[in-house]
């Protein structure tokens, strides 16, 4: 027996559109970070030469304290 048509395609457009909801209030909830980011960025920048070595968080890698 076939599935009834109208409920296949309203099943499918609403996931379709409860996953595009969560994409945009996942990135509606995300922009006040990135916005504080990027003025904080824009205002002091990352001032290190090219090249120079950044560090990791000893707890990033897997020799604790190692240097």
């Amino acid at each position: 027996m076939q599935p009834d048509p109208v409920l296949v395609a309203f099943t499918v457009s609403f996931i379709v559109n409860m996953l595009q909801l969560g994409i945009i209030l996942g990135l509606l909830c995300m922009a006040p970070a990135w916005t504080r980011a990027i003025r904080r960025e824009l205002e002091h920048g990352d001032h290190r030469p090219h090249g120079d070595v950044v560090r990791l968080p000893h707890h990033w890698t897997d020799r604790a304290g190692a240097r």
